[in-house]
Order: structure tokens, then C-alpha cells, then sequence
């Protein structure tokens, strides 16, 4: 952690920051206390490990024949430029899973004391042994290959939670009026936003594997609109979203300047004329912030192990991977240009962690390899799900280490780990290189993917979207949106941008009944598409 006095925080260039330390007299009341003194509970804190193992042993003595505990203290602040009013808010959780007879049983509750400690050991057995079904096949779980415990803070330079509210309406308001001081900037639109979220966490198994770990979340936003009598354009600063950082991912000296790269293109923008969309078929530059956010959602998730097996049919959705035994390592997913691969230990990355949720550490794996699917994120039961397939390969089974929940109270899941697109460092061309490419096509700036039930097809509604000619833009285009089916989009790439404009975007993820959210983060170049579906968005059937 780095302190900051109030001249050298103002000093600084950026958006918004989170706040002062927030105690917790209710965890105090429960004699959860911080070894250095402070008012909130500390998650190593020995009375901590007391209520796991009374969890433990109470589901063993019940029948279980393996058990793991997740303690959750969690602290939220979130901040906006409408009336500088903080929002603040910490909860505990507490939940245990449950193996008994090859079936999971589950049982949570916010409430932090050895009775009902003991009572959620037996529940979440019981419930364990209720879940048999002769329709379900009994789970097995992979060994791990490193059971030690440990702990593990996330690095952070800045820690949001240390630094005075009233600093950060200060920050806030410099910001605003920096902002305002910009040329043909409508002062009425600027918006500010920040938040953090900061997460102890411990896990202990009846493996006596002991785990904590110190996670951050933190997130901001800048947008305003600079208009003339010509036409106006949205300015939405992009490198703000999820990240495992602290007050640093908008507290730096280089955010100023970030801003006023956007405003200048904003400016440039509006003087371009305005077109309805031509319904057909395009080539298409598309923007990062959009490869991004379409490998989240059709990449991503669909490589979530259970996920394609079908256990999310009924919640959040399955995949168009769905004979993951048949499909991996043969399935032409993509353009031979496309290499994705999923980890969970970049700094900086949202859902960076040492273990996730039930106690694996993370390993690196190639999703896609030169277009083809060659792995899937899976948890330790994923052992028994695909031991067929890898019997008949002669391979080993690896769990991924993707397990995550967004607190005690949640079952834990798989959620996609980090994906990093490859990008073209042979080319290595920027976003100008790649629209110079282009003699007649769009490009999709900014805008919104959403995918079906299936993540087989999907809608892009583009923000804003730009005619190309001979390489440049040369008008705004209205009310233009896209669709395409997965892989056919994946395989129309044809040009990658090169690593130094690859940036980092962090995403939530949707899953479970009832419904989680986790996030996770993607690095993304630019990219062309060579032919797209571009549609009117405003156009009735």
C-alpha cells in the first residue's frame, strides 16, 4: 500500500475513488476482531478457523465424505457525481459444500457463530444425501495436485478503502471541472462514477487445506457528450471497467490525457455526416472494447465445462458446445488466426486469484488454438464428467482452477477464467493500419452483444458505427446493428491489431438459480471481420 496525503491525491488526474475505512460493529459484537486493532473483522482471525472446522466435523459426523467451508467478509463503496452521496454496505457470509454418496449438498446463511456453524455442516449433508438421483451419475473429484494452504493479498497500489470520502468528492469535482473546461463539451452530460470492492475470503476442507485470501474489485466511469450545431458524439472512456486493481486503475497521471485523445476524436467525429444503415452484408473493423465483449460471452462461456454438458439449461443458459467429449480438439471454432487462452494470474485482472473456490490453483490453458477448440474451464468434479474421454486418450485430467462465487452465501460455480486474445505481432498494425485496409466497409466503435440461450447466435448494436471508404471514415452511420452465428464470425477474421493497443476489459458473469454475478477480464486487439450481417435496428419484421 502506498499513503497519500490530500495535496498529492488531488495531485493526480482521474476520475473517481472509494472510501474512508468502513467498520463493522457487528462483527465486532461477535468478537471477530482485527489482530492490529481496526474495527473489522479480519477472516485469518483464529475464531474464523474455529467456526470452519465446527462445520467440518459436524457434516462428516452427519455422513459426509468430503467438505468444504467459504467465509466471505466483504466491503462495497460505490460513488457518483450526482450529489457526491456514497453508497456503503459489508455482509459475511458463510457457506459449506458437501459430498456425500457422489452428490453435492449445500447450505449457507449470513450468520457467524459455532451454532450455526454446526447446523449448516448437517444441513448441507443432508440436503447432500437428498440430491441422490439413479438418473444423475455419482461425482468424483480430481485429486490436487498442490493441497498446501497459504494466504494472499491482491496487490493493489492504492487501496480505495483507506482513502477519506471527502478527498474523493474533491478528486470528483476536479475532474468535472477539468472536463467542462474542454471545448463544446455539454457540461449537463459529464458523468462520473466509481466503485470498489474489497473481500476476504478463507476456505477450509476437510482435506485441511487452509486458504485466505484478500480479493479487490474496482471499476469507474467517464462519459460525456461534446455537441455543436453540426452534430454531437459520445465520449465513453473504456479503460475503466472491472479490474483487480485499487484506486490506481483511475488515480494516474495519464488518465488527463486519455481523456483528451477521446475528446479530440469526438470532435473530429461529429463533423462527419449522418447516414441511414444500408441493410447487407459488410466487412467490418471492429473495435476491442466489442472483441472483447463478444469473447466473453461466446467464448467464455461457452467453454464453461458444465455449461456444455447442460447442468445451466435451466438457468443461465447452455452452450453450443454441446458434446464437449466429440467436439474438443477437433471442432473448427474460428479463423486459424484466432489463438485464445484463459489464466487467472495477470495482474490486474479481475478474477485474479492464488486459489479459486474450492481450493485449486489456476493453471493456463489454451481455449482455442489456431481456430480449434482444444480445452474447456472445469472444476475437480469435471474428473468423473469427461474420465471416459480421457481414458480413451490416455491423458490426465487438470482442473482449471475456474471455481468461483460471488460470497459465502453462494454455491460456488464455474465461471470463465481471464481470456487474453493473441493478437498479430508479426503485422503488428494499429487501428488506423487496419482501417486503411478497408476500401468499402464499417466499423463498430462502441456498442452492446447479446447472445441467445445458446451462445450459437447473437445481436451487436453498434453505439457508434462509421462508413469507411479508401480506408477512411467518412460518414456516421444510423441505427446500425449486426447478427451472426458464433462460428461464423470467428471465422471470417482476416486481420488482427498488434499487442500495443491490446487492452484489458473486465466483464460480469450471470450464472446459477438463483443467480450470482462474478467477473472476469479479456484482453483484446482490434480486428476485421470479413463479412458481417449488418441490420436496422429500428426496423420492424
Amino acid at each position: 500500500m502506498i499513503n497519500l496525503n490530500r495535496r498529492k491525491f488531488l495531485g493526480y488526474g482521474s476520475a473517481t475513488v472509494a472510501g474512508s475505512l468502513i467498520e463493522a460493529p457487528g462483527l465486532k459484537a461477535l468478537g471477530f476482531v482485527h489482530p492490529d486493532g481496526k474495527g473489522y473483522s479480519h477472516i485469518e482471525d483464529e475464531k474464523v478457523r474455529k467456526l470452519s472446522k465446527i462445520a467440518v466435523d459436524a457434516a462428516m459426523s452427519a455422513g459426509a465424505t468430503y467438505v468444504d467451508v467459504r467465509l466471505t467478509y466483504t466491503k462495497d463503496f460505490t460513488l457518483g457525481s450526482a450529489g457526491m452521496v456514497p453508497g456503503r454496505s459489508e455482509s459475511i457470509g458463510i457457506g459449506i459444500r458437501s459430498l456425500s454418496g457422489g452428490y453435492w449438498g449445500f447450505s449457507s446463511s449470513p450468520v457467524w457463530n459455532e451454532s450455526e456453524a454446526a447446523r449448516l455442516g448437517k444441513s448441507a449433508t443432508a440436503n447432500a444425501i437428498a440430491n441422490k438421483s439413479k438418473a444423475v451419475p455419482p461425482i468424483e473429484l480430481s485429486g490436487l495436485p498442490d493441497a498446501a494452504g497459504g494466504s494472499w493479498v491482491m496487490p493493489v497500489q492504492i487501496d480505495p478503502f483507506e482513502i477519506p470520502h471527502e478527498e474523493i468528492v474533491d478528486y470528483i469535482g476536479g475532474m468535472r471541472l477539468f472536463i467542462s473546461r474542454l471545448e463544446k463539451v455539454l457540461t449537463p452530460t459529464i458523468g462520473i462514477s466509481f466503485s470498489s470492492q474489497a473481500q476476504e475470503k478463507y476456505f477450509f476442507s476437510s482435506n485441511n487445506q487452509y486458504i485466505y485470501q484478500k480479493l479487490y474489485n474496482t471499476s469507474g466511469r467517464i462519459v460525456f457528450r461534446v455537441a455543436d450545431q453540426v452534430g454531437s458524439s459520445l465520449v465513453d472512456i473504456d479503460s475503466l471497467t472491472p479490474a483487480g486493481v485499487g484506486a490506481e486503475l483511475i488515480k494516474n497521471s495519464s488518465i488527463r490525457d486519455y481523456i483528451k485523445v477521446h475528446h479530440q476524436e469526438a470532435l473530429q467525429e461529429m463533423q462527419l455526416g449522418a447516414l441511414p444503415v444500408d441493410v447487407g452484408r459488410y466487412q467490418v473493423l471492429l473495435n476491442r472494447s466489442l472483441v472483447a465483449s463478444l469473447a466473453s460471452q461466446s467464448i467464455g462461456l461457452s467453454t464453461e465445462l458444465d455449461r456444455a454438458l447442460g447442468f445451466e439449461a435451466n438457468a443461465s443458459g447452455t452452450s453450443f458446445i454441446n458434446s464437449p467429449e466429440e467436439m474438443l480438439g477437433t471442432l473448427s471454432l474460428a479463423s486459424p488466426l484466432i489463438n485464445i487462452s484463459a489464466s487467472r494470474s495477470d495482474a490486474g485482472s479481475v478474477s485474479r486469484v492464488e486459489w479459486d473456490d474450492e481450493g485449486v490453483r489456476p493453471i493456463s490453458i489454451d481455449v482455442i488454438k489456431e481456430g480449434k477448440l482444444v480445452g474447456l474451464q472445469a472444476p475437480r468434479e469435471g474428473y468423473s464428467w469427461m474420465k471416459e474421454y480421457h481414458a480413451k486418450r490416455n491423458t490426465n485430467f487438470a482442473p482449471t482452477g475456474s471455481v468461483n462465487s460471488a460470497s459465502g452465501i453462494n454455491s460456488p460455480l464455474v465461471f470463465s477464467s481471464d481470456l487474453k486474445i493473441e493478437a498479430d505481432d508479426k503485422n503488428a498494425k494499429s487501428i488506423d493500419d487496419l482501417r486503411a485496409d478497408i476500401k468499402d466497409g464499417l466499423e463498430f466503435k462502441v456498442g452492446d452483444v447479446s447472445m441467445d440461450f445458446q451462445l450459437s447466435t447473437g445481436l451487436g448494436i453498434g453505439g457508434s458505427v462509421f462508413k469507411i471508404q479508401n480506408g477512411r471514415r467518412v460518414a456516421r452511420v444510423i441505427n446500425a446493428g449486426s447478427i451472426f452465428r458464433t462460428s461464423n464470425l470467428w471465422k471470417s477474421v482476416m486481420e488482427l491489431g498488434g499487442s500495443k493497443e491490446v487492452l484489458r476489459f473486465g466483464f460480469p458473469l450471470n450464472k446459477g438459480e438463483p443467480a450470482q454475478t462474478c467477473y472476469h477480464s479479456v484482453y483484446a486487439p482490434h480486428m476485421v471481420v470479413k463479412e458481417m450481417d449488418v441490420i436496422d435496428i429500428t426496423r420492424k419484421a
